[in-house]
């Protein structure tokens, strides 16, 4: 079945559907942006967001970052 079929024939589905979809959608972003207020994660958030993906991917890569932050700046001699 496709999408326009769908629409036709059971729109009050089709309907509940793009609901909970933009919702789903409106979590994720909000989850998101959560992680751009780490130092550094602003530019990872904003690119996860254009790229659609997830809030465990985003928070494992904004981890990565902050460990290497974190790393460099105990190398730096004071």
């Amino acid at each position: 079945m496709k999408l326009e079929e769908l629409k036709s024939k059971y729109p009050d589905l089709y309907n509940q559907v793009i609901a909970e979809a933009e919702q789903a959608e409106r979590e994720r972003v909000i989850a998101l942006n959560e992680f751009a207020k780490s130092p550094g994660a602003a530019g990872i958030v904003a690119q996860a967001i254009k790229d659609g993906r997830t809030v465990a991917e985003v928070a494992v890569e904004v981890l990565n970052a902050l460990m290497t932050r974190f790393q460099n700046q105990s190398e730096t001699p004071t």
